[in-house]
C-alpha cells in the first residue's frame, strides 16, 4: 500500500466517524424534541413569550461587577448607618430612598454594595433584588421611561421561573398576561397604548410578589441619565406602587432605592418628600481613605508632603470620587 492509498483511507475514515457523530447527534436532538413536555416545560415556554412581550433591557451583571470593583475596602459603611437608611430598610412598610449628589460621587458604588450585602445574606425570607442602570437604555428611544419599568416586571417575574419544582408558581405569574386588567392610569405610566397587551407595572410587581410571597427591593441607578419628563413617570410610577403595596391586606413590601443627580427632576421630588440621602453628607470620610491608600503608596515622598497633598485634594474633591482619581493619575504622571 503506497502513501497516496494510506492518505485516502485515512481521509474516508475521518468522514466516516464523523458521519457517526453528526447521526448520533440528529438521533439525540430527535429525542428530545419527541420527549414528552412537562408542566415546568409549558410553564417555562409560556413565561419566554412573555418576555418577549415585555422586551426588558439586557441584563448586565458586569456593570455590578464592575462598580464592585471600584469599592475602596472599608468605604459606603457610613450608609447602612444611616439613620434614613435604616428607617426605610426596617419599615414594615413599602417605601422609596434616593441617593442624591453630584456627578462622581459615589452613588452607583452604594447601590452596588448594597447588592452586594443583600446577595450575601444569610437571612431566610431575603426580598428579590432587581437592578437596572437607567444608562444602558439610553438607546431605547422616546420610550425609556416605559421600558425601565417593563425590564424591572421582567426582573421580578423571573424570579417565579427559577424553582423547577413549583411550576405552581410559574403558572399563576403567567396568568396575568393573559387578560391583563385595563388600568389606564398604568398605561399611561408606561406609555403603553389601550390594547391591554400588559398588565400595569403595579399591578404585575404586586401581585408576582404575592404569590411568591417576598417583599421586592428594586436598586435603580443613574436615574439623571431619563429625561425630565421620563423621570417624573418614573417617579410616579414608584409612587403608585409603594402606595399600593402599603396597604394592611397586601402582605408584602416594595422598596425603591434610586440614585440620582441632586439637580435633576426625580431628586427634586425625592428630597421634597424627605426621601433623599446627600451622598456628599457621608463620603468624605470614604475619600479621604481612599486617597490615604494612594498616597502611601509612594515611597518617595515624606509624611508632611503627603499630609499636604491629601489637604489639598480633598478640598478640591468636595464629594467628589473621580477627581480624586485624576488628582491621583496627575500627581504619579
Amino acid at each position: 500500500m503506497n502513501l497516496d492509498s494510506i492518505n485516502t483511507f485515512a481521509s474516508t475514515a475521518k468522514e466516516l466517524a464523523q458521519g457517526q457523530i453528526d447521526i448520533l447527534r440528529e438521533l439525540q436532538e430527535l429525542k428530545t424534541s419527541v420527549k414528552p413536555k412537562t408542566r415546568w416545560d409549558w410553564s417555562k415556554q409560556e413565561f419566554e413569550m412573555h418576555k418577549k412581550t415585555l422586551d426588558p433591557l439586557p441584563e448586565t451583571p458586569d456593570i455590578l461587577h464592575g462598580l464592585l470593583r471600584l469599592k475602596h475596602p472599608g468605604t459606603t459603611q457610613w450608609y447602612f448607618e444611616d439613620s434614613k437608611q435604616i428607617t426605610w430598610s426596617s419599615s414594615k412598610s413599602s417605601a422609596l430612598l434616593c441617593l442624591i449628589g453630584q456627578e462622581a460621587a459615589g452613588k452607583s458604588v452604594v447601590l452596588a454594595s448594597v447588592a452586594d450585602k443583600l446577595a450575601s445574606s444569610t437571612e431566610h425570607k431575603s426580598p428579590m433584588l432587581c437592578f437596572l442602570s437607567c444608562k444602558i437604555g439610553s438607546d431605547a428611544g422616546a420610550d425609556l421611561a416605559g421600558k425601565v419599568l417593563r425590564s424591572l416586571i421582567y426582573q421580578v417575574y423571573k424570579h417565579a421561573a427559577e424553582d423547577e419544582c413549583r411550576p405552581d408558581l410559574l403558572e399563576e405569574c403567567n396568568k396575568l398576561f393573559h387578560h391583563p386588567k385595563a388600568d389606564k392610569r398604568q398605561q399611561l405610566l408606561m406609555n403603553r397604548t389601550e390594547d391591554g397587551s400588559l398588565p400595569g407595572f403595579s399591578d404585575s410587581v404586586i401581585k408576582i410578589a404575592q404569590i411568591l410571597h417576598k417583599d421586592v427591593l428594586m436598586l435603580v441607578d443613574d436615574l439623571d441619565a431619563l429625561t425630565t419628563h421620563d423621570q417624573d413617570v418614573m417617579f410616579k410610577a414608584f409612587k403608585d406602587v409603594i402606595d399600593r403595596s402599603s396597604g394592611p391586606d397586601r402582605n408584602v413590601t416594595v422598596r425603591v432605592l434610586a440614585s440620582c443627580r441632586s439637580n435633576e427632576s426625580f431628586a427634586i421630588r425625592a428630597f421634597a418628600q424627605g426621601a433623599t440621602i446627600d451622598i456628599a453628607e457621608g463620603n468624605s470620610g470614604d475619600i479621604a481613605l481612599q486617597l490615604s491608600a494612594a498616597l502611601a503608596s509612594m515611597p518617595d515622598w515624606t509624611v508632611e508632603e503627603r499630609d499636604e497633598a491629601k489637604a489639598k485634594v480633598l478640598s478640591m474633591a468636595g464629594s467628589r470620587f473621580g477627581y480624586v482619581s485624576t488628582s491621583m493619575v496627575i500627581n504619579v504622571m
